[in-house]
């Protein structure tokens, strides 16, 4: 194995995630984000990933009478998942995902301590720019939450109506690197294993995260980026790229197969179920002791090789 690519949640850092703010645009701790991303993380029927958790553990029950209508799954085009609830006749849908989408798809923004909506004009949509990098570059991970109002009658819900909402504000987790991991990426660079980190998370925060380790970042490209590029085109850019953000489950397989046409002998370390395509395009899949079964399966490092400096490192390989 030459190059390694890695996810970073879970892997290079703790996965131990925890919900540490649930903010207006202002930055001022509002209780309405925190009632509406309860509601959202409580009531969506997907598989329930660790930000949810972290939500629903943060505090006792907010449900408090509403009930499920209808749901818009999460899809990483989308980056978004949405549920329409009800309560004594009045129907919310409530949306909450990746912050530059869900504040596209915002025309009013709700403020503590100020009645009614306000216009989502182009001061407020630089405010919230900034409030989301400034969590980033500290950081923190962060969600946008905005909701929209229907009619009584509702019955479904569709991605057509997610538009014109009402953001919220952010819910912000904060998510620890695992000590081991700087260990064993100095090693892998003394070896001469180059490192590659493949996220969904966003730019910022997963620089900072480098830093946090000492990994360098000689090149970087997203996943809108990726997806204007043909393969050819993308396999060019792969040397002299070391962070790939925002990208979906495809996209990090299409980094691997790019990385293995030009001759390298890849490895994949990952721990959730979308890592599971990755883990067996890899040349060397390798799975962290606290990864979900199927990713555990997907690993096939042990078969294979078993790195020695990777044998202190939190993993299991089958």
């Amino acid at each position: 194995m030459d190059i390694l690519c890695t996810d970073k949640t879970g892997t290079l850092t703790e996965a131990k995630i925890s919900l540490a703010r649930h903010v207006a645009l202002s930055g001022a701790e509002s209780e309405r984000v925190l009632d509406l991303a309860w509601l959202n993380s409580h009531f969506q029927a997907g598989l329930r990933n660790p930000l949810d958790t972290a939500i629903v553990e943060y505090s006792p029950s907010r449900e408090e009478g509403w009930a499920k209508v209808d749901e818009v799954p999460f899809d990483f085009h989308r980056r978004r998942v949405s549920v329409l609830v009800d309560r004594d006749g009045r129907r919310l849908l409530i949306a909450k995902g990746a912050p530059e989408d869900i504040v596209r798809i915002s025309s009013r923004y709700e403020e503590p301590g100020k009645p009614g909506q306000l216009p989502f004009d182009g001061a407020a949509r630089a405010r919230a720019a900034e409030v989301f990098e400034a969590l980033s570059d500290d950081g923190f991970r962060a969600l946008a939450v905005a909701w929209r109002e229907f009619e009584p009658d509702r019955s479904e819900a569709t991605v057509a109506d997610e538009s014109d909402l009402v953001l919220a504000g952010f819910v912000v987790f904060f998510d620890p690197p695992k000590e081991s991991a700087a260990i064993a990426i100095t090693s892998l660079a003394a070896d001469g294993v180059g490192v590659k980190i493949l996220s969904g998370d966003n730019e910022r925060v997963t620089r900072h995260i480098c830093r946090e380790l000492g990994i360098p970042v000689l090149g970087l490209l997203t996943g809108s980026e990726i997806e204007a590029l043909s393969d050819e085109a993308l396999a060019a850019r792969l040397e002299q790229t070391t962070l790939f953000c925002r990208v979906t489950p495809v996209q990090k397989n299409r980094v691997i197969l790019g990385l293995k046409h030009r001759g390298h002998v890849v490895g994949f370390l990952g721990d959730g179920i979308n890592d599971a395509p990755s883990l067996h395009t890899a040349d060397v899949g390798i799975s962290v002791d606290s990864a979900v079964d199927v990713a555990k399966d997907a690993a096939g490092c042990a078969h294979r090789m078993a790195p020695r400096h990777l044998r202190n490192y939190d993993r299991t390989c089958r």
